[in-house]
Parts: C-alpha cells; sequence; structure tokens
C-alpha cells in the first residue's frame, strides 16, 4: 500500500442497475458500479485511474494463473480517490466475503459519514 494512502478494508455495496462506469471490461471480469454506497453515503465514479489484476499462487496443478481480485484506483464525484477491489472466491480461511470492497483511500480526503 502507498504511505499516501489510509487503509479501510470494508464492504461496499454497488448501487442496483447503476451500471458501468467509463471503463472497458473483458469478458468475465466484474462491471464497476458507477455508484455505489458505503458508510451510509452514496458516490459516484467520476473517472478510472488505474486497474489491474491480482492474481493467486500457481498451484503445481494448474496451468496458468487465476485472477483472484479486480483492483480499481477510482476518483468520486466529490474528488475522493479510492482504491476498491472486487473479490472473486476466497482463501480457505479467509474471512473476507466476495463481492466488492473500499481497500484504502488518499491521505488528505475527507472520511466518509
Amino acid at each position: 500500500m502507498d504511505p499516501t494512502e489510509r487503509l479501510i478494508s470494508e464492504p461496499l455495496a454497488a448501487v442496483p442497475e447503476s451500471g458501468p462506469a467509463d471503463h472497458p471490461h473483458a469478458m468475465g471480469e466484474p462491471v464497476l458500479p458507477a455508484r455505489f454506497r458505503w458508510r451510509d453515503a452514496e458516490f459516484t465514479v467520476a473517472e478510472v485511474l488505474e486497474a489491474w489484476k491480482g492474481y493467486s499462487p500457481r498451484a503445481s496443478n494448474v496451468r496458468g494463473r487465476y485472477v483472484r481480485r479486480h483492483w480499481y484506483r477510482v476518483r468520486t464525484e466529490t474528488g475522493r480517490v479510492l482504491t476498491i477491489y472486487f473479490v472473486r472466491t476466497t482463501q480457505t480461511g479467509s474471512r473476507k466475503e466476495k463481492g466488492w470492497w473500499v481497500y484504502s483511500e488518499a491521505a488528505g480526503e475527507k472520511p466518509a459519514r
């Protein structure tokens, strides 16, 4: 994690029927919600600043790598910069649930209320 970011690690809820943000998606990737709720506030994605994938360690009996998380660094309409991700599958013993999570917020940004 970048030292200029504040760790959050909390689930977010996509606003139903919000549609994708202005970001291309390959087949099989989750659709980044254009709007989401987090900490009792609603946010609209204004811009995708960066996107990347997190892969699971390669098992000896599996060919290739498996994408475990889809990461996005986004700027909201209010100017907040958040790093969010989508968990495709959970690891054995993990407390994380499948779905969307807020990983961090850029330091100096106003906390959600």
